[in-house]
This record gives structure tokens, C-alpha cells and sequence, in this order.
């Protein structure tokens, strides 16, 4: 195909002399006061390089085709190339025991996704939930791609999880959310709020006693939704857990919603509760 490519360069240039012989005819004709050697001169030779590019279709034809059967041959290496990547990060996540579903683009690794986005700058989305919150986005390397999603699954999904020390803690940040709203307890409230609170009882006592970033424990969105999803039992003395499910409306806003992860696609939730076991 070089000498192909090499034959329409040349080709490209006599057609861009050929324009330029044309046009040159044309002005001679178009004269206010013609001049009839002009007009032979420009015109013969406009008709001669006219002649230089008469089999111009054969060769655009020719070329045409070879790169169309170059641009196939090339999509389906690319088809490969992109599943042999996603098989690399499938075969290292099941090494570290996380389960892998879905097709290119989307993957599923338990409650992440990864959103593998392909073309002249290749990356791969790192995503909690179906593209709920983002938590990272790599280049197109099996390793770094299965890296990071084993370090994020690790972190909100670690082995150890205490939950009847977490639903202390929620029972309490319950309550300072209906003194906040002064409502009573078994009333609900905005499970956004309860999130807040909940942030603030996950400080160490450095950050209670000297506020100030260094010495913050962050605990977001995606922490508490996590931490949420992992709960068994929604039981703590004589209390029991409710999330109640958002409304259309209400998920169009950061702040009156909050999805968690539930099997097999999550829910959005707008408000909590604690209410009396029957």
C-alpha cells in the first residue's frame, strides 16, 4: 500500500497544478480586453495537465479499497486488543476473589463498575455502583485498572465489619438529627442528615479537639452507602432500622436522596428511620 499512497501524493499534486492551470485559462478568458495568446497558452496548457490526472479514478479506486480492507483488518485487532484487556483485568480480579460480569464497556465487579472508555484518549472509569459516584479513573492497564479496584473494593467493603458498633453510632446520629429538626423518635428524617451527623461521630478525638483538615476522617456518600448495604441485622435493643425509598422527584437532587447498594441493582433512599420492634 506505500507505493500506492506514494503514487496518490503525486497524484495530489497534479491535481492541485491542474487547478491552478484551469484557473489561470479561466482569468485569460474572462480578460476585460482578451488576448488570444493568452488564451492558447493558459488554455493547452490547462488541457495538458488535465491529461496528467485522466486515470485519476483507477487510482483513487485502487487505494480506496486497500484502505478500507486495512481499516477492517484493523478494527477487528482492536476488537481483540479490547478484550484481551478486559480479560487481563478479569483474571486478575478473580485472583483476589472479586467475581467479574458484564460485556465491554461496563463491567460489574460486585457493587463497582468499570466503565471502559476507548479511542485517542483511553481510560477506564472506576465507578461506585451503575456510575453512581466516580472514585477514580485509570489509563487503559490491566494492572492499574485491577489494582485500584481491589484497593477501592478493600476499602468499603473490608472483611471486618462491626455492625452492631455502626448501628450505635447511627442510632445516636438519628437522634441528634431529630433534635436538629425537633421531631420525636420513630419520625423520619432526611437520610442526608443522618449521613452529616454520622460523619462527624467518625472523627478521631484529635479532630473533635483541634478541628482542622489534616486530622479529618473523611466519610461520604459513598462510605455510608457502603456501610449501609453491609447491614444484616437492622436491630439494636428495641429499635429497628427503616430506609424508606426515594420518590422520581427527589432523585434529581444530590441532597434528597442516597443510593445503596442492594442486590442486584441498589435503591435510591430519601429518608430514615428508627422504629419500636412489634
Amino acid at each position: 500500500m506505500d507505493d500506492q499512497i506514494a503514487q496518490f501524493k503525486k497524484l495530489s499534486s497534479a491535481f492541485a497544478s491542474a487547478a491552478k492551470a484551469v484557473l489561470e485559462a479561466q482569468k485569460a478568458m474572462n480578460a476585460s480586453k482578451p488576448v488570444t495568446q493568452n488564451i492558447q497558452t493558459t488554455c493547452e496548457k490547462a488541457a495538458a495537465s488535465l491529461q496528467k490526472i485522466s486515470n485519476a479514478d483507477t487510482q483513487i479506486a485502487a487505494l480506496q479499497k486497500a484502505l478500507t480492507a486495512r481499516g477492517t483488518q484493523a478494527r477487528i485487532e482492536l476488537e481483540k486488543e479490547r478484550a484481551l484487556l478486559a480479560g487481563l483485568v478479569a483474571k486478575a480480579l478473580q485472583a483476589q476473589g472479586l467475581r467479574v460480569e458484564g460485556n465491554l464497556p461496563l463491567l460489574k465487579v460486585g457493587h463497582l463498575s468499570l466503565e471502559f472508555v476507548f479511542g485517542t484518549k483511553g481510560a477506564c472509569n472506576i465507578w461506585f455502583g451503575p456510575k453512581i459516584s466516580r472514585l477514580a479513573v485509570c489509563g487503559l492497564d490491566a494492572e492499574q485498572i485491577a489494582a485500584k479496584t481491589c484497593e477501592f473494593h478493600s476499602s468499603l467493603f473490608a472483611a471486618e465489619f462491626d455492625e452492631q458498633a455502626f448501628l450505635k453510632k447511627l442510632r445516636k446520629a438519628y437522634k441528634l438529627a431529630l433534635t436538629t429538626a425537633g421531631k420525636g423518635d420513630g419520625d423520619r428524617v432526611p437520610i442526608v442528615a443522618l449521613m452529616t451527623n454520622m460523619a462527624f461521630l467518625m472523627q478521631k478525638p484529635t479532630f473533635l479537639t483541634d478541628p482542622r483538615r489534616e486530622s479529618f476522617t473523611p466519610y461520604g456518600r459513598v462510605e455510608f452507602a457502603a456501610d449501609l448495604s453491609r447491614l444484616k441485622n437492622r436491630t439494636i435493643g428495641e429499635w429497628t432500622l427503616r430506609l424508606d425509598v426515594a420518590t422520581m422527584v427527589q432523585t434529581k437532587r444530590l441532597e434528597d436522596h442516597l443510593w445503596i447498594p442492594r442486590n442486584p441493582d441498589g435503591a435510591h433512599y430519601a429518608t430514615a428511620s428508627f422504629v419500636k420492634v412489634q
